[in-house]
């Protein structure tokens, strides 16, 4: 049993009496006008009055068809997370769910890194790091055989062939010409 104080004269009275000692003011119908009853949105948790019948903040409604929303009545309307948060518990989702969704997760972040290597694996020019790439053999290099001719005559000609089986590619984009 504990002391209360009146609300009319402030002396200690029983919180069982139904009306102060001292005084005589009713003290059953002071605490039920001092306690507003409350009710959680079953959406998004907010705290609204017994008589809504739709939330103040994501405006859904209360009733729903036969569907019967659990009322949650509350006395001390101070900062009580703890039915807050059990409330919530209720609303997450289930386990099965989470796990699920991790293993997308996992998924999505193994398929991103094969990706990134195949990118990393793409022959790309340069100089401007385009992909559109077209690749062809050098040929003879005339140039080469007529200066090897000049300095070391018949077999210089030879010089002209040096290379001629090597890749040149060229890039599509900015036609910058590079070899492999």
């Amino acid at each position: 049993m504990a002391l209360i104080e009146c609300p009319e004269c402030g002396g200690k009275v029983s919180d069982k009496a139904p009306m102060c000692i001292h005084c005589g003011y009713p003290l059953q119908q002071s605490r039920e006008t001092e306690m507003p009853q409350i009710q959680y949105c079953p959406y998004c948790g907010k705290q609204n009055s017994i008589e809504s019948t739709f939330c103040g903040y994501c405006g859904r409604s209360f009733i729903k068809g036969e569907e019967s929303h659990e009322v949650i009545l509350k006395e001390d309307t101070s900062s009580d997370d703890t039915d807050l948060m059990s409330f919530k518990k209720e609303l997450d989702l289930p386990e099965d769910s989470v796990k699920l969704q991790q293993a997308q997760l996992l998924q999505q972040k193994k398929m991103l890194e094969e990706q990134k290597r195949q990118y990393d694996a793409q022959a790309k020019c340069p100089k401007c790091g385009s992909s559109s790439l077209s690749g062809g053999k050098q040929g003879f290099g005339v140039g080469k055989a007529v200066a090897g001719a000049v300095f070391l005559g018949g077999v210089g000609l030879l010089a002209g062939g040096i290379g001629a089986n090597k890749t040149v590619v060229t890039c599509l984009n900015c036609g910058y010409k590079f070899k492999l």
